[in-house]
């Protein structure tokens, strides 16, 4: 490419041929968060495999500050 016509070429005319179009970008994003969600069953179900006493304490522990709520917000 000649030195003229790169200098001649506005930033507008240089974005349209080079960058990306929205569909271009946008398309991409939709197959990652896709795979990502298609994962998270499988990912909990071996979270809760390997850390079986960490998700009970967990639970124990939520289930008990719910009540603690529960009854305070009764007076």
């Amino acid at each position: 490419m000649k030195t003229t016509e790169m200098a001649s070429a506005t930033p507008k005319t240089w974005n349209k041929k080079n960058m990306p179009s929205d569909v271009e970008r946008f398309e991409e994003s939709p197959g990652k968060i896709a795979g990502l969600v298609q994962q998270l069953p499988s990912a909990a179900v071996d979270l809760v495999r390997r850390r079986r006493g960490v998700v009970m304490a967990s639970i124990a522990a939520l289930g008990a500050f719910g009540l603690l709520w529960y009854f305070s917000k009764r007076d």
